[in-house]
């Protein structure tokens, strides 16, 4: 009998530390707690795909759909992503003119978590996240799905003002579904029309298909913005659907 109290008690207190986080203004978007399904950030942070990554010349957006869609399908972990946006004072972030820049991110024990292996040797908070990029977080501004002034400049590819109606800010970030590969798509599911304004029929994914899975990683490996190579590609998408058939992390060793 007390065994069977203190493992009743043990699950009670359990449940009651289990917490589903919602994705920011997506109503009924969820994150589920890692930590219920018996995963640790760390553990998965450490089986994080890297061989198939350029890490010079890819582009983030890629490597965060891959990690994304790994958390996934070798987990069952699921995740959202952090995008920020920089401005003019912030966007030479990493010795280039970025414009934006996004990350996989979990929710452990009721806390997001940036998982971003190009950068951290663990995960780290979001906030943690933001100020490794903008230096301090009460610069950066949270965009609402209400924002249309500011969403609608993801179609721009171009860094945000310092000074808009919202304040002065040295960047502004959005967490998304993990669906949401580019910032362009964050304004069509928001907006439902294209840049030009024109109303469109936008469906949001939520599961990362394979398809996408596919170009990301096809992409992240061979990606040469100054000489793409045709004989790269096609060593890009074999290795890549060799990947993708994997059961776990490792199950296909692939060579360098």
């Amino acid at each position: 009998m007390r065994f069977s109290a203190v493992l009743a008690f043990l699950m009670f207190v359990s449940t009651a530390y289990a917490q589903e986080l919602q994705v920011p203004f997506y109503d009924g978007v969820f994150v589920a707690d890692l930590a219920q399904q018996g995963h640790s950030k760390l553990k998965i942070f450490n089986k994080m795909q890297e061989r198939l990554i350029n890490q010079s010349n890819s582009i983030c957006a890629n490597r965060a759909h891959m990690w994304s869609y790994d958390f996934m399908r070798f987990f069952q972990v699921d995740s959202a992503k952090v995008f920020i946006f920089y401005t003019p004072k912030t966007s030479r972030a990493g010795g280039d003119n970025w414009w934006y820049h996004v990350a996989p991110v979990v929710n452990e024990k009721g806390i997001f978590y940036a998982m971003d292996r190009s950068f951290f040797d663990s995960p780290v908070t979001v906030n943690t996240w933001l100020e490794s990029f903008n230096g301090s977080t009460k610069k950066c501004y949270e965009i609402k799905n209400e924002d249309t002034d500011l969403i609608v400049r993801m179609f721009n590819s171009t860094a945000f003002p310092e000074k808009t109606a919202h304040g002065k800010y040295s960047c502004y970030y959005k967490i998304v579904p993990a669906g949401i590969w580019f910032p362009v798509g964050i304004a069509y599911d928001i907006l439902n029309t294209d840049q030009s304004g024109s109303p469109i029929l936008f469906t949001r994914n939520e599961k990362i298909p394979d398809n996408e899975a596919l170009s990301a990683c096809i992409e992240a490996y061979e990606r040469d913005r100054s000489k793409p190579d045709p004989k790269k590609f096609l060593e890009a998408q074999r290795r890549c659907e060799l990947y993708l058939k994997a059961s776990e992390p490792g199950a296909v060793k692939l060579p360098l």
